[in-house]
């Protein structure tokens, strides 16, 4: 199967198992990763789930055999990136992390890399945009002037970067992201009380919250500025096409 989980006290590990095409995402993963986020909320001994990538990586996104990345009912792009839990979850990854793979990463509220590990959203270089959540949450993760090259020019961070900027909860040696991840699960299940997402996710979608009174808008976010770049038409989407509320005006 290409998707594979394991229990461990309060925790649940996801593990992306398609090590051939570098765990690339493909219809059967995403609806497997579905059931897998299904059985971590379903489960009342379950507290904290942890996806990680096997063979050495992450995940090297949507398989570019496919026409377009595979979605879920509930879950949207891969079965996660719009999917609303209530569990947290941490991605320990290893490896790369590009494109689809990196979205899938940054959907998860907690982030443990190995220092050698490779994030990118190289979609820039083949003319498209990261339309499943990549091009807001890398704003929000990084500070603005990395984000950009990420985004515009496709630059690749390492894992010392990512924890260094802020992106990553912890970093850790080559080979050792999951058991990291598993010592930053203990620190959330020895909580008195199970954390519940939505305490927080007010602030984590900032954006659709109304502006405080008496504090005036940002005239020009970062998120405009890609915004219109991509309006200009010098980036598209990977059907050709900007699904409604993707770009933000």
């Amino acid at each position: 199967m290409p998707i594979t989980t394991t229990s461990q006290g309060s925790a649940l590990t996801i593990t992306l198992d398609r090590p051939e095409r570098r765990n690339a995402m493909d219809a059967v993963m995403a609806e497997q990763l579905e059931q897998a986020l299904d059985q971590l909320e379903n489960d009342p001994e379950l507290r904290v789930g942890i996806l990680t990538g096997a063979a050495g990586h992450f995940s090297a996104g949507t398989d570019l055999s496919l026409p377009r990345s595979p979605a879920t009912q509930r879950g949207g792009e891969y079965g996660i990136v719009r999917r609303l839990r209530a569990k947290p979850l941490i991605a320990a990854v290893e490896g790369v992390a590009f494109g689809g793979g990196l979205e899938i990463v940054l959907a998860c509220e907690l982030i443990v890399v190995a220092s050698g590990a490779r994030l990118a959203l190289p979609e820039a270089q083949r003319g498209l945009v990261p339309t499943c959540g990549g091009i807001f949450r890398i704003l929000e993760a990084l500070p603005e002037s990395v984000a950009m090259g990420v985004l515009l020019a496709g630059e690749e961070i390492d894992g010392a970067t990512a924890g260094r900027l802020g992106l990553a909860t912890r970093v850790g040696a080559n080979g050792h992201a999951v058991s990291l991840a598993l010592e930053l699960a203990e620190s959330v299940c020895r909580r008195r009380h199970p954390f519940r997402l939505s305490w927080v996710r007010s602030h984590r979608f900032a954006p659709q919250v109304p502006q405080r009174v008496g504090v005036p808008p940002p005239t020009r976010s970062p998120r405009s500025t890609v915004a219109q770049t991509c309006k200009r038409g010098s980036l598209r989407s990977s059907s050709g096409e900007f699904p409604p509320g993707t770009l933000m005006q």
